[in-house]
């Protein structure tokens, strides 16, 4: 298969056009040379080692309309900077995104369900890690050596299944968020951080007593901590651009664009402003959403959205 792909060695950048909507396994394996890529919009998978060892420099944007993902698709990636997944994604495969180390942001879609074993394996530049709450099932190693991730917000769901190991050597963690009443099984070395007396685990009010009988979570710090209301972000135009803000830690943003109807008439011989609507708002960890904030543009005032979107309407402005 290797020696078919043979072509594509010197391959620097990569259009890839509309009428494709499947990218097979192996198509550009080891296509080192290869930097940039534009995905048409209508894909809608990826295959297994679709473009494993390649050199994608920058931000990884993958189309809204992709549901599937195969394991190892963009295994040591390691010039991607941020990941934008799409909206309808379900599973992300084994080591998909497996030493992409330059990663510093990820926001995982509120579609995922599963997350594979070894998934985002050594993205050691990792800040902090969300797991949405429609996950039910985190592999083996998932996110093993993200070293600098200093919190890790868990799925409030009762069922969850944490695999061996899932979070080991994330030695800088100091904050655990486990929305769960029932605290979710895991053993000595699922959280392995530098020193777990010093690394918080805050838990819902009144379950404190449960997370300290537990097996694996009673030699962390465990606080109750009712939930808190994210602050509303502010809406400005900065140099054409939107920026999204709020004083709340760890904020994160989901949004809407829309056009305003208007309705009115004219004689034809005078312009028409058409007004583009932003409504937005904060998340952050287990807190409450906040309330959304709107405002209005016109449209020749806008030239994009700045940050990384991955198709859930989440955006981490930097």
């Amino acid at each position: 298969m290797k020696k078919k792909y043979k072509v594509f060695n010197d391959l620097k950048e990569l259009v890839i056009g509309n009428s494709v909507n499947c990218i097979p396994d192996n198509a550009f394996n080891g296509a080192s040379e290869l930097t940039t890529i534009t995905f048409p919009e209508n894909l809608d998978s990826i295959g297994k080692n679709a473009f494993k060892g390649c050199n994608i420099t920058g931000p990884l944007n993958i189309p809204s309309k992709v549901s599937y993902i195969g394991s190892n698709a963009f295994e040591d990636c390691e010039a991607v900077t941020s990941i934008t997944l799409p909206k309808n994604l379900r599973v992300i495969g084994n080591s998909t995104f497996k030493g992409c180390k330059l990663i510093t942001s990820l926001i995982l879609p509120s579609s995922l369900s599963e997350i594979g074993d070894s998934a985002f394996y050594n993205c050691s530049k990792l800040q902090s890690i969300t797991i949405p709450n429609s996950v039910r099932h985190i592999g083996e190693f998932a996110f093993i050596d993200c070293v600098n991730a200093k919190t890790i917000t868990l799925p409030s769901s009762a069922d969850l299944s944490i695999g061996k190991r899932a979070f080991f050597n994330n030695f800088y963690t100091t904050a655990i968020y486990s929305p769960s009443p029932l605290p979710p099984a895991i053993d000595f070395v699922t959280f392995y951080p530098e020193d777990k007396s010093l690394c918080t685990v805050y838990v819902p009010v009144g379950s404190a007593t449960a997370y300290k009988g537990a097996d694996g979570w009673k030699d962390y710090n465990i606080v109750e901590k009712n939930s808190e209301t994210c602050e509303a972000p502010k809406i400005t135009l900065e140099g054409g651009k939107i920026r999204f803000s709020s004083n709340t830690l760890n904020a994160r943003y989901r949004y809407s664009v829309r056009m305003k109807e208007i309705e009115s008439e004219t004689s034809g011989n005078e312009g028409i402003e058409a007004k583009i609507v932003i409504s937005a708002y904060t998340i952050a960890g287990s807190n409450t959403d906040s309330p959304v904030a709107t405002r209005e543009f016109s449209l020749d005032e806008l030239i994009g959205i700045e940050g990384d979107v991955n198709g859930d309407n989440e955006v981490n402005v930097s």
